[in-house]
């Protein structure tokens, strides 16, 4: 696992090395926004293109795996839902365009190991956050 490495840093350089040399692979890549600067730039103080991301919020959490079920959770002719990947009876990964309230209850259900029955997650009317709320009863 790497975090926050600048491009052409060394610590960058080694990574990049390693991946090119096959010795490491990217799993999963966070690019997030950070809230609470005054400003959104980088290093050198220029404004950051990066994490621009027009009309979509992209959020993701969990590993897929070849072997998942999945689902998919609202409407993709407008722009909001959700691809939730299931082994068993647990969520393992999900990917979110402009579903927030879907994407922070997936989250807390793959942290959380929480078994779910596949009708619901299959079902746009139960809210994942009141699965959640019935396994903490």
């Amino acid at each position: 696992m790497a975090g926050q490495v600048r491009r052409f840093n060394p610590s960058h350089q080694w990574i990049h090395n390693k991946i090119k040399a096959g010795e490491l692979t990217l799993q999963q890549l966070d690019a997030q926004t950070y809230f609470f600067r005054r400003t959104n730039a980088n290093a050198k103080g220029e404004p950051r293109s990066w994490t621009d991301q027009f009309d979509m919020k992209i959020q993701m959490a969990g590993l897929p795996c070849s072997s998942a079920v999945e689902f998919q959770r609202g409407e993709t002719n407008l722009k909001w839902f959700s691809i939730i990947d299931v082994v068993g009876a647990q969520i393992t990964a999900t990917h979110s365009i402009n579903y927030s309230k879907d994407h922070i209850s997936a989250h807390k259900l793959i942290a959380e190991r929480v078994p779910i029955e596949l009708a619901q997650i299959s079902d746009c009317q139960i809210m994942l956050r009141d699965c959640l709320a019935e396994s903490q009863t």
